[in-house]
């Protein structure tokens, strides 16, 4: 699989290699191309959901504690047998405090 690109690349670096050389070397170093990971698509914009409403406005502070809330969810997601899970926090607007901490597991179909 990386042999012919790391073929192409030493000939086009002006190196006169053989195909079957750099296969067989790259064997006996045990190197590999890397794949190319397949994109998936996670969101869904095109469905019937109602949207939530944007309370906030973008006003993001609070006169008084325990007013407004922000979940912040981590873009990481972790790969588990039973599907992907992201952790999320609850974070006071006022003083940045955190209230909850939990993790959302989406399962496979």
């Amino acid at each position: 699989m990386g042999s012919p690109r790391v073929h192409r690349e030493l000939l086009a670096q002006g190196h006169t290699v053989g195909r079957g050389r750099v296969a067989r070397l790259m064997r006996k170093n045990a190197l590999r191309g890397k794949r190319k990971r397949r994109f998936r698509n996670t969101t869904q914009s095109n469905h019937a959901h109602p949207i939530a409403l944007n309370v906030l406005e973008r006003e993001f502070t609070a006169d008084k504690p325990n007013a407004a809330y922000v979940l912040a969810t981590s873009l990481t997601s972790g790969r588990w047998k039973a599907g992907c899970t992201w952790p999320s926090s609850l974070i006071c607007i006022r003083d940045a405090s955190s209230v909850g901490l939990w993790r959302r597991a989406l399962t496979r179909p």
